[in-house]
């Protein structure tokens, strides 16, 4: 039980023995084969929730964290992403308690008595001009039950719902990193192309959902005017992407750089006109270091800036809380530090600029490839957004 990270629960534990039928007192027998509290679903390559017939975001992100954790032990041969095998432990079944459904036997994992070098036996497949295109989403704040409708989500996401107005009066400028010519860190993972400009992104769009359902007003700064939220692992890279509201994104990287301070700093003054006095700026990156190198989710403030500060370090402290919460022992050392990048120096909004990982790190590029993940990353920052540091 302990090998499979199983022994922490006791619901797992009273489970085996049911699945077993054997007693409490029973010796476990070094030959025999015994069924073990884990469920095994097909991976669709797209979402660890839909795979699983989860009901909830924070299950989903569990059994991501569990399967990380078998994987980093030698447990699980393989990574979810690549033999497709999810592995769900009995007690986060128990946990998405709105799923309520019997457990077929023929489910389980059978595994010897002896886990010291054995591997688990085969399991069951279930298939399973800035200012001037301001007044046309305008209606971010959003009214009733409808935060309104942002085709720039996709078809499938434009409609945003209003879960409160806990972020009513409040403005957001989200920029991913990079984009149009410049896709930034470039990993190739098999036949497919990892582009951080594409996940970043991704993220950002999510982020930005979401705040939207609590009433803010949310601005995508680098924007694609064809990807909409994706599903999937593998993100298409593209070379489309515009600078709010529609401008053509230079090569020179100085440029695109006051391309999008500018487009912030005049949408602010233009907010701060009309009685908005609670800004904020959020960059999202994905370093690039050597492939060894894992790295957790990591912050930068503004240098000469308090309120940035405690801002940045409110949201650390809250993905900090997410990490204790979801994988118990695993530790996080993401930082919290001032740093002089031109998007922190140059634009009027207090900021905060966010690593999300290592894009060259395979471990680390678990947390963006599955589409549960980027939409867990942007969750976890709302829960911090939501406190209005």
């Amino acid at each position: 039980m302990k090998r499979y990270s199983l022994d922490q629960h006791n619901e797992n534990y009273h489970y085996f023995l049911g699945l077993n039928r054997i007693k409490s007192d029973h010796t476990l027998d070094p030959q025999k084969k015994y069924l073990l509290p884990i469920l095994k679903y097909k991976y669709n390559g797209f979402s660890v929730k839909k795979s699983a017939k989860l009901s909830g975001w924070s299950t989903a992100e569990a059994v991501i964290a569990y399967n990380d954790e078998l994987h980093e032990k030698k447990v699980k041969k393989s990574d979810f992403i690549d033999d497709k095998e999810l592995w769900v432990p009995y007690h986060l079944v128990l946990e998405d308690t709105k799923t309520n459904r019997t457990i077929p036997e023929e489910e389980t994992i059978e595994e010897v008595a002896n886990t010291s070098t054995k591997k688990a036996a085969t399991l069951v497949n279930h298939e399973s001009s800035a200012v001037k295109a301001e007044s046309t989403i305008n209606s971010e704040i959003g009214s009733g039950k409808i935060a309104g409708n942002f085709p720039i989500f996709g078809p499938k996401h434009a409609r945003v719902p209003l879960k409160s107005q806990a972020l009513k009066g409040c403005v957001y400028y989200i920029v991913s990193g990079h984009g149009g010519p410049d896709p930034g860190s470039v990993y190739t993972r098999g036949k497919f192309e990892l582009h951080e400009d594409e996940y970043a992104y991704d993220v950002a769009l999510r982020l930005a959902r979401n705040l939207l359902s609590h009433g803010a007003k949310a601005y995508v700064i680098i924007r694609d005017p064809n990807d909409g939220i994706r599903s999937g692992n593998y993100l298409k890279p593209s070379k489309d992407e515009k600078c709010w509201p529609n401008l053509e994104i230079p090569r020179n990287q100085l440029e695109r750089l006051e391309q999008r301070k500018n487009a912030v700093n005049q949408l602010y003054d233009y907010n701060k006109s009309k009685g908005y006095k609670y800004q904020r700026l959020i960059c999202l990156h994905i370093d690039s270091r050597e492939k060894d190198k894992r790295i957790d989710m990591f912050f930068y403030h503004q240098p000469s800036s308090s309120k940035s500060k405690v801002f940045t370090t409110s949201l650390q402290n809250t993905i900090r809380k997410k990490y204790e919460q979801r994988q118990k022992g695993r530790g996080y050392n993401g930082i919290v530090k001032a740093r002089d990048l031109f998007m922190l120096r140059e634009s009027k909004p207090v900021a905060t600029f966010i690593e999300l990982g290592n894009i060259q790190n395979i471990q680390d590029q678990r947390r963006i490839l599955p589409e549960d993940n980027r939409q867990a990353i942007a969750n976890w920052l709302t829960t911090g957004l939501l406190q209005k540091k």
